[in-house]
């Protein structure tokens, strides 16, 4: 029987961490450059090729006065300005060090340049130690310049054990730190208010609450229960407002994701309708969702059936996207995380595991990013089999993870109660929400509600008439001009 032939990961040295981070996010480059002197990047173990290559990545950043986030434009300036490119092999050379550094794990570059600065510092003592060492093993009597020299020494030795020090504390935020930095906690985090007034209360306390900036939320339904007309109702009207959004569409084919989009737009159910429709119709039809398409324009951005099922490879051109700072989406959505898979899903890693990964790559890509993240998921079986009204973190399909590292989730569900009353409307919707990091509430028992509409394929604001609404109606100018008509008529 053959044994199976095990492959271990590359090991790389430290410095292709500056590498990699300098192509791939925004202002490591700059942050190395003022942070990390090129003379101690891969000097260390007199690594001549890596400092040429560390200098040719400032020396492309002075220049141009850009991040290196596109490799392409890069691997041009390594051919016409530097030696690099022959001493790396050529194009062929070149293409492995830009692959291998778009593909390797990174860390962050605060972590990389104090692990190389800890190693550089180490190194230059050790041989300033060999040159006491030296000195004072000569024989004879120790000459003014050699006791001055044997001075320097000692205090150069002195201040880089000083840099040397390693303190775990220096990461911890202390209540001074906090204090400093107290005015800014005043500031509204980022949100971007949705057009349902109370989802915003519930998500942000206010009717200019709603998602927010660097958090991942979830949108969580039965399949076929609307999560995805759902995430379209609410990217249309961001890009209403101004915002750039960017939908990622594993789960429906073109033509149907468009007609959808043309009936949400027109507000006329282009499937039921459209056989009927005399030529005039259809031309005012086609020009109202033209009009709104164009006043849209490149600040709507719909990715359909994206080339891998891989998250790995939606992650890198998503981030790739950071290379170009003004097309960053204010809001992205991914429909849907179950249609996703990792690399290692091969190799004996179970599902949840798969989640758990993509979660934690997830929420990084949104602080990254800086923007909205929505995934979509399926919930699972458990609340009907239950016959549960409310939901629990539990429902969601896959892996608890989802909810763990999600900022928010909202599951849409039935207002009609499971027990089978017939008098709610099995139109209306609760959105519950289980989990809210922003203000620590959940929303399962008073969640709002939303009303769906077929003919529109949208969601519409749903306010129930209470006590409260109803006097406030009555009492309104409305009212009264109403009873008036009522009274001449």
């Amino acid at each position: 029987m053959e044994e199976e032939v095990k492959t271990e990961t590359p090991q790389y040295p430290i410095e292709y961490q500056v590498f990699a981070l300098s192509l791939r996010n925004p202002g490591s480059i700059a942050y190395f450059d003022a942070q990390l002197p090129e003379d101690i990047v891969g000097t260390i173990n007199n690594q001549i090729g890596i400092n040429e290559f560390y200098k040719a990545l400032l020396a492309y950043h002075h220049v141009t006065k850009l991040d290196l986030v596109d490799p392409v434009a890069f691997k041009s300036w390594l051919e016409s300005e530097t030696d690099i490119h022959s001493g790396l092999g050529g194009a062929i050379g070149v293409d492995t060090m830009i692959d291998i550094l778009l593909n390797i794990k990174i860390s962050d570059h605060e972590s990389v340049t104090q692990v190389i600065k800890h190693r550089a510092n180490k190194q230059k003592q050790l041989n300033i130690l060999q040159e006491l060492e030296f000195i004072l093993t000569q024989k004879g009597e120790k000459t003014a310049k050699e006791i001055a020299r044997i001075s320097e020494i000692t205090t150069e030795i002195k201040n880089l054990e000083n840099e040397l020090n390693f303190n775990p504390l220096d990461s911890v935020t202390t209540a001074e730190d906090i204090a400093k930095r107290a005015e800014s906690l005043l500031d509204i985090p980022s949100f971007l208010p949705t057009q349902y007034k109370s989802l915003n209360r519930a998500m942000g306390y206010t009717d200019e609450g709603g998602f927010f900036r660097g958090a991942v939320h979830a949108i969580i339904a039965p399949s076929g229960k609307g999560k995805s007309t759902f995430a379209k109702c609410l990217v249309n009207n961001w890009a209403d407002t101004g915002y750039r959004v960017l939908y990622v569409n594993f789960e429906e084919a073109v033509p149907h994701w468009e007609r959808v989009l043309m009936t949400q737009i027109i507000e006329k159910n282009v499937y039921a309708e459209a056989s009927n429709w005399s030529d005039k119709e259809k031309e005012d039809n086609l020009n109202k969702f033209q009009e709104k398409l164009n006043q849209w324009g490149d600040r709507f951005m719909v990715r359909h059936d994206p080339d891998t099922p891989y998250f790995e490879d939606l992650e890198k051109w998503l981030r790739s996207i950071m290379g170009h700072s003004e097309l960053i989406p204010d809001v992205i959505v991914i429909d849907t995380i179950q249609s996703m898979f990792t690399r290692s899903s091969g190799k004996g890693k179970p599902r949840w595991g798969e989640f758990e990964e993509m979660m934690v790559r997830l929420e990084k890509l949104a602080r990254d990013m800086s923007c909205v993240l929505i995934i979509t998921a399926q919930e699972n079986a458990n609340r009907m089999k239950e016959r549960r009204e409310v939901v629990q973190q539990s429902d969601t399909g896959g892996s608890l993870s989802i909810q763990q590292k999600c900022a928010v989730t909202i599951f849409i569900t039935e207002k009609k109660l499971i027990s089978g009353d017939d008098s709610e409307d099995e139109n209306i919707m609760q959105l519950q929400i289980p989990k809210n990091r922003i203000t620590g509430s959940t929303y399962v028992y008073n969640s709002p509600l939303v009303k769906y509409i077929d003919q529109h394929k949208k969601y519409v604001e749903y306010e129930p008439i209470t006590a409260e609404s109803y006097a406030k109606i009555v009492n309104s100018e409305d009212m009264e001009e109403l009873m008036s008509s009522i009274n001449i008529l």
